[in-house]
């Protein structure tokens, strides 16, 4: 009965965290970049964070671009090391592609960044359009609706067998 239970539940939550992590991610990027404007930035680090992630099939690793800058606002500087609109990590599958991702930024030279500047400590080096960020969020949307329909209906038939 519990597994059968699980089989139901864990579809459900999945569902519901692809909806959920797809909206935040739509609302929070799309505000970042409404409201960034370009900045000169210093480049001052760039790295790949590699991290390991446990599958069926072996290790598995994710690689994410790191780059720290330095810039300044009215008088102020800044360090950040944001890389993508409201600070959203985009791991890569290799690590060729994280490195291609921040191919642009070299230490010790200056590179364009956005920052909003109501709120000059938030910033961000690789710029995505609106259309971008609605795609990339979009899809994840999109799978979890399919999911959590799917196990909705599974769920639904399930308790229909159960009043029977």
């Amino acid at each position: 009965m519990l597994g059968r239970l699980m089989i139901l539940v864990i579809p459900l939550a999945l569902g519901m965290g692809f909806v959920a992590g797809g909206s935040h991610t739509y609302v929070a990027q799309t505000e970042a970049v409404e409201s960034a404007e370009p900045i000169e930035v210093e480049v001052l680090d760039t790295e790949i964070e590699r991290e390991r992630r446990s599958s069926d099939s072996g290790p598995r690793y994710r690689y994410t671009p790191v780059v720290e800058y330095r810039y300044e606002i009215d008088g102020e500087t800044y360090v950040d090391d944001t890389v993508y609109p409201a600070g959203i990590s985009e791991s890569q599958n290799s690590r060729s592609a994280a490195e291609e991702e921040i191919s642009r930024f070299e230490p010790e030279e200056t590179a364009m960044g956005f920052a909003d500047p109501d709120n000059p400590e938030t910033s961000y080096l690789i710029d995505m359009s609106v259309d971008e960020i609605t795609t990339r969020s979009t899809v994840f949307v999109g799978i979890g609706a399919l999911v959590l329909l799917g196990a909705l209906y599974v769920n639904f038939r399930w308790a229909a067998r159960i009043e029977k």
